[in-house]
């Protein structure tokens, strides 16, 4: 079979299957673009595929696309995934990408400091008690639920107000793979979240549907909260440690491991699949090792 007519059929697949619209807009972004390189290297029937066309495509997207490793492995994931379709579905009776190890990675979370989430959350209430508009309002507030929950982007904007129950103090996330979670809230959250619906009340006139909604009452756009932090980043004079909504999720982790918890609550916390994810949480912010080294140290209770 042709490559392209394989893709198209692999996409097909993944439609049909009802796959989230990112994850399908990943595998076709890697996909046309390994066609590309592919059709210029004169390999156009899936028997032309080998082992190293495969690194052969991730070499050039190395040299001539400067990809991190990160990115890398995410299109030789994407590429993985493919070929086991086509395997498993009898069109290919070889898996080039099979036997190909992903890139090591250098394991580097940036967190934001303490100082920066009290210039940002001070930042935001003096912006709030200003001028009271629906922007200082909304950008205050989705400030404070990521930093008080740590939610990924999608769950954030598509959190309506029917998915926080107030009176269990728990709200239901759509995380990554549509899996449908309950996270505790906070008291203090919870105030803040009341506080923040009667404006929506007020501000619209009715409850809209969606928490975190533009001017029109419609939800806002994963483009539209990256803009809420790239002005923040620029008014706060933020070059080198550039804030981001991701890293409000870094944070959220480093402060609840570095107050001792352990792995598998983070892992429910943050809706991690895998526990190796949250336990690399816990190996970067798991404390002072040397402050711990030298409270519990065997040697103390010992007389030499």
């Amino acid at each position: 079979m042709l490559l392209k007519y394989a893709i198209k059929e692999f996409l097909d697949e993944k439609r049909f299957k009802n796959v989230s619209p990112k994850t399908l807009s990943n595998y076709k972004h890697t996909l046309e673009q390994f066609y590309t390189y592919a059709l210029e290297n004169e390999k156009i029937d899936l028997t032309d595929i080998t082992q190293n066309t495969i690194k052969g495509y991730l070499r050039w997207c190395m040299e001539v696309r400067n990809n991190r490793p990160v990115s890398l492995n995410s299109k030789l994931l994407s590429l993985k995934i493919f070929f086991n379709y086509l395997e498993n579905a009898d069109i290919s009776g070889t898996n080039p990408p099979k036997k190909i190890e992903y890139l090591k990675t250098d394991i580097k979370i940036h967190v934001p400091t303490d100082k920066q989430i009290r210039e940002i959350l001070s930042y935001f209430r003096r912006l709030k008690g200003r001028d009271k508009t629906l922007y200082s309002v909304r950008d205050s507030m989705m400030v404070v639920i990521l930093v008080s929950t740590g939610l990924r982007l999608s769950e954030m904007l598509s959190l309506k107000w029917e998915n926080i129950d107030f009176q269990t103090g728990y709200m239901m996330i759509f995380g990554k793979a549509r899996i449908v979670q309950g996270i505790p809230i906070s008291e203090r959250l919870k105030q803040e979240l009341l506080e923040y619906r009667i404006y929506c009340e007020k501000n619209f006139g009715q409850l809209p549907e969606y928490v975190f909604i533009n001017r029109k009452g419609e939800p806002m756009t994963p483009d539209a909260v990256k803009n809420v932090f790239k002005r923040l980043n620029k008014v706060m004079n933020y070059k080198d440690n550039a804030i981001s909504c991701h890293k409000f999720r870094h944070y959220y982790a480093s402060v609840l491991v570095k107050n001792g918890v352990d792995g598998f609550s983070l892992m429910g916390l943050l809706r991690h699949k895998d526990i190796s994810t949250s336990q690399r949480y816990v190996n970067l912010f798991s404390g002072d090792l040397r402050d711990k080294n030298e409270r519990f140290n065997p040697l103390n209770g010992l007389d030499i």
